[in-house]
């Protein structure tokens, strides 16, 4: 099950998608937040989620955070 990167939509830090074909499932993680969110690939119903709220403080540091290189190479390419 290959990861890819994406910006968490809760918190906007790097957060990883597993694609599970078999399951027809996507799952969005990112561990900095504890957001998870598990949609069904072929109908894009919600299976699974939690988005937990942050304080103000917290957004604001995360978000001045660089990307990791890899990440920024993708979308500046």
């Amino acid at each position: 099950m290959a990861a890819i990167v994406v910006r968490c939509p809760n918190c906007g830090t790097p957060a990883q998608r597993h694609l599970l074909p078999l399951l027809a499932q996507s799952r969005t993680e990112c561990h900095r937040c504890d957001y998870l969110l598990v949609t069904c690939t072929r109908t894009g119903k919600v299976v699974e989620a939690h988005a937990p709220g942050l304080s103000a403080a917290t957004l604001r540091q995360q978000l001045t955070e660089p990307l990791p290189v890899a990440i920024a190479a993708r979308c500046h390419a």
